[in-house]
C-alpha cells in the first residue's frame, strides 16, 4: 500500500543511522605518538606511569584505543581524554587480561588519551631501580619517554639515555624518542638512582601535576559518549512521530476516496434504472392501441402491461 512505503522510510533512516554510529564507534585506529612518562616516588613509594596518546589528525571519532599495562597493577589509576575546553575528563574503558598483560580499551571522543597506573619500584636501601616494558600490540608513529628525577634523588641513570633538562615543574627530566614502532615491537626503559630519604616529591613542596591532582581545576566537560545514546533516542522518537503522522494522514486521504466510490454506486444504479424506463412517447398499447405516457408501464386505457 502507498502509506506503508512512506511509513517504512523513517525506520530505514533510523537503521542506517544506528549502523553507521555503531560501525564508527567500533572502528579502531593506530597511534600517531605515544609518550610514556615515568615519575618514581612522586606521590607514592612506587612509579607513577603515564601514557599520553596522540591519535592521527584524520582519525574518525569516537574510536577505540587499545593500550596494554601489566596485569599485576590491577585497574588503571585514571583513564582520561582531552575535553573540548582543553581540560582532562574521565573516559570510559574496559579491561581484559591476556596472560601477563591487561588490555585497556578506551572509548575516545578526542584525539588525546591519557592513562595512569602505579607500578612497583624496587627499593634496596638507598638504591632504586625500575624497568618499564612496552609490549607492543599497536602500531606507533612515534614512541617517546619522559623520566622525572624525584626530588632528593642523585646519580640517576636512564637507559636508553635521554636528554636531561629542567622541566616546568622545576625537576630534572630525561627525555628521548625511539622513533616509529610496529605492533610487534617490544621496548624497555630502565631507570636507577640513589635516594637517602623516603619523602615523596609532592611532600617536598612540588605541585601535584597528575591527572588526579589537576582534574578539579579543569571543570566539567560533556562526554559525547554519554550524550550519543540520548541523541539517537531523540532522533528515533522524532522519526516515529513523523512516521505516525504520515501514516494517519495517508489513511485519512484514502478514506474519502473509498467513501466517494461507495456514494457513486447508488447513482450508477439509479441511472441504470432510469435508463431501463420505457420512453412511453413512442410506445402504444398492443392490446387497445392507446398511446402510453412517459413513465407508464401499464396501459391507462385497458390496463395491459406495456411491452418493453
Amino acid at each position: 500500500m502507498r502509506f506503508s512505503r512512506y511509513i517504512l522510510l523513517p525506520f530505514l533512516f533510523l537503521s542506517l543511522l544506528l549502523f553507521s554510529t555503531s560501525a564508527l564507534a567500533q572502528e579502531g585506529t593506530e597511534i600517531e605518538r605515544l609518550e610514556v612518562a615515568l615519575w618514581p616516588e612522586y606521590d607514592r613509594p612506587a612509579v607513577l606511569v603515564f601514557y599520553q596518546v596522540q591519535l592521527p589528525g584524520g582519525a574518525s571519532l569516537p574510536t577505540h584505543v587499545e593500550l596494554r599495562i601489566p596485569a599485576a597493577v590491577g585497574e588503571p589509576h585514571a583513564v582520561a581524554m582531552r575535553g573540548i575546553d582543553g581540560s582532562l575528563v574521565y573516559a570510559e574503558y574496559t579491561r581484559q587480561v591476556a596472560e601477563d598483560w591487561a588490555i585497556i580499551t578506551v572509548v575516545a571522543d578526542s584525539q588525546e588519551v591519557w592513562l595512569e597506573y602505579y607500578d612497583d619500584l624496587k627499593i634496596d636501601g638507598e638504591e632504586r631501580n625500575y624497568t618499564f616494558v612496552w609490549p607492543g600490540g599497536v602500531d606507533l608513529g612515534m614512541f617517546a619517554y619522559d623520566v622525572q628525577q624525584p626530588a632528593g634523588a642523585t646519580d640517576m641513570v636512564v637507559t636508553p639515555p635521554g636528554e636531561a633538562s629542567i622541566g616546568d615543574d622545576g625537576l630534572l627530566h630525561y627525555r628521548g624518542e625511539l622513533g616509529p614502532q610496529s605492533s610487534s615491537s617490544i621496548l624497555s626503559v630502565n631507570l636507577a638512582y640513589t635516594k637517602s630519604t623516603s619523602k615523596l616529591t609532592v611532600e617536598m613542596g612540588f605541585p601535584d601535576s597528575s591527572f588526579e591532582g589537576t582534574k578539579a581545576a579543569g571543570g566539567a566537560t560533556p562526554n559525547l559518549n554519554t550524550f550519543l545514546p540520548l541523541l539517537i533516542g531523540s532522533i528515533a522518537v522524532a522519526l516515529l512521530v513523523i512516521g505516525g503522522l504520515i501514516y494517519f494522514r495517508l489513511r485519512r486521504e484514502d478514506r474519502p476516496t473509498r467513501a466517494s466510490r461507495r456514494r457513486r454506486r447508488p447513482a450508477r444504479k439509479e441511472a441504470k434504472e432510469a435508463h431501463q424506463e420505457i420512453d412511453a412517447s413512442l410506445v402504444f398499447c398492443h392490446n387497445c392501441g392507446d398511446q402510453a405516457r412517459a413513465g407508464d408501464r401499464f396501459c391507462r386505457h385497458c390496463g395491459m402491461r406495456l411491452r418493453q
